[in-house]
């Protein structure tokens, strides 16, 4: 994500974990916010705030999706937006079982893999080991659920034992389930998938006590703050913390 609107999703995330529907702003908030002046094409076109389903050329509108919002209006004539929840409403899941039966699902194509998807984590962690110099005894196949260590790798006598999580999507991705949005939003669950996560590994270190034993991540400044929260305690179990970014940077936080 584009570190200039990191800020606004760790705004809304927030909210969002305050149970907040509707969030109104104008744009010296948003500015104050991003600490960052916005460019002048948001300040002159509403479609700047457009909210997409393909964000990866526009980082503004991944900003609020991410975090569980969407755009409800905007002004700009006062300098007014308006963010509001998304939320699961009964008319896509009509329209979402008049489209899609069990019977065709399976004939369905798969639904888009964001680059936060844990299978695509996976897969450049994994690329990244190898330039590395590291083996890769085992790797998961995140599209076919399997079970396990997602990424088992050896260097000369070291192991390296990695617990890898994707970010939420806003929407499902069961094929019957396309157009209906998650009643619990990305923040929420993020912190669920982290506390899981921290969980996966402590088991792990029990199991393999001369294992180096890491959690990897998709770098969200969601992640980041829960990241934060423990690091003192991560550090003292010996336990690391590695993030992916979207153009596939992996560092160790």
């Amino acid at each position: 994500m584009s570190r200039k609107y990191h800020k606004l999703t760790e705004f809304l995330e927030e909210k969002a974990a305050q149970a907040i529907h509707t969030i109104n702003l104008n744009l010296e908030n948003v500015e104050k916010i991003i600490e960052s002046l916005l460019p002048p094409s948001a300040k002159a076109h509403p479609q700047w705030w457009a909210n997409q389903t393909k964000t990866h050329t526009r980082p503004q509108a991944r900003a609020w999706t991410s975090a569980g919002y969407k755009v409800e209006t905007v002004n700009l004539a006062r300098g007014t937006i308006s963010f509001c929840r998304i939320e699961n409403s009964k008319a896509s899941s009509q329209k979402a079982e008049n489209l899609v039966t069990k019977e065709n699902a399976e004939f369905l194509p798969n639904p888009p893999k964001d680059w936060f998807w844990e299978g695509n984590v996976v897969e450049v962690l994994a690329q990244h080991l190898e330039r590395q110099g590291w083996h890769l005894v085992s790797k998961a196949d995140t599209a076919l659920k399997e079970r396990g260590l997602d990424i088992h790798a050896k260097k000369s006598n070291q192991e390296m034992l990695f617990e890898v999580k994707g970010y939420p999507s806003i929407s499902y991705r069961d094929p019957r389930r396309l157009l209906e949005t998650k009643r619990t939003s990305p923040t929420l669950q993020a912190q669920q998938w982290y506390s899981h996560a921290l969980l996966k590994v402590l088991r792990l270190q029990t199991q393999y006590p001369d294992a180096i034993v890491a959690i990897a991540l998709p770098d969200f400044p969601r992640y980041k703050k829960l990241f934060e929260e423990t690091r003192p305690a991560i550090q003292k179990l010996n336990l690391q913390v590695w993030g992916v970014s979207e153009t596939g940077e992996v560092n160790i936080w």
